[in-house]
């Protein structure tokens, strides 16, 4: 399990963000799932679904990216 630690400049201070451009890893999902904190930008671009997972039957929200 992942561990937090503060932020230190000596020890964070070259690392960076990268833009991913290559998204094809994602190609065949259909169904992403997302977080409260996305809903309202997602619902304006993509019908958002719950769905009920076959493990626990909780409710996952989603965002439905496409339909094949």
């Amino acid at each position: 399990m992942a561990e937090p630690v503060l932020l230190n400049f000596e020890k964070h201070g070259k690392l960076l963000l990268s833009e991913c451009r290559d998204f094809s890893q994602f190609k065949s999902q259909h169904l992403v799932p997302i977080v409260f904190q996305e809903f309202y930008p997602l619902a304006t671009e993509f019908p958002l679904v719950f769905v009920r997972t076959s493990s626990s039957g909780d409710f996952v929200p989603t965002a439905l990216m496409g339909l094949s």
